[in-house]
Formats: C-alpha cells, sequence, structure tokens
C-alpha cells in the first residue's frame, strides 16, 4: 500500500514536472512570438511615418502651389480690370 502510495506520487510529479516542462516551452514560444510582433510593429510604425512625412511634405507643396496660382488669378484680375477700365475710357 505504501508502495503503491510511493509509486503514485513519483507518478504525479513527474507528470508535474513533464506538465511545467511543457508550460515552460509554450511561454518561451509565445515570447518569440512576442517579439516577432514587436519588431513587425515597430517595422510597420516606421513605414507609416516615413509614408506620413511623405505626404505631409507633399500637402505642403500642394499648399504652395495652391497659394501661388491664387495670386496670379488676383494679379489676372487686376489686369483685367484695369483693360476693362482703359477699354471702357
Amino acid at each position: 500500500m505504501i508502495a503503491q502510495q510511493d509509486i503514485d506520487e513519483r507518478t504525479i510529479a513527474e507528470d508535474t514536472h513533464v506538465e511545467r516542462s511543457q508550460d515552460h516551452e509554450q511561454i518561451s514560444i509565445l515570447h518569440l512570438e512576442c517579439e516577432a510582433l514587436r519588431k513587425q510593429l515597430a517595422d510597420e510604425k516606421a513605414n507609416f511615418e516615413a509614408e506620413k512625412a511623405k505626404n505631409d511634405e507633399e500637402n505642403s507643396n500642394l499648399k504652395s502651389q495652391v497659394s501661388r496660382l491664387k495670386a496670379m488669378m488676383v494679379k489676372a484680375n487686376e489686369g483685367i480690370s484695369q483693360q476693362k477700365k482703359k477699354a471702357l475710357d
């Protein structure tokens, strides 16, 4: 009876040890997966930031072009107004 109890306790201890080893292995795998995901996220963030900077620069350039075109339209309208006045005089 005591021998059977010792065997049962040893079996439980061995099973627990195996389960813990498997748990540690699974945790190690999850840590590696997390690191890979962190790296992927960092890469995606860097790509996003680069694309955003490029878009911001393009947006700024377009705004400058719009401002120049508006100024040209104002000058053109002033010239047209002056020509109309001269034509009417």
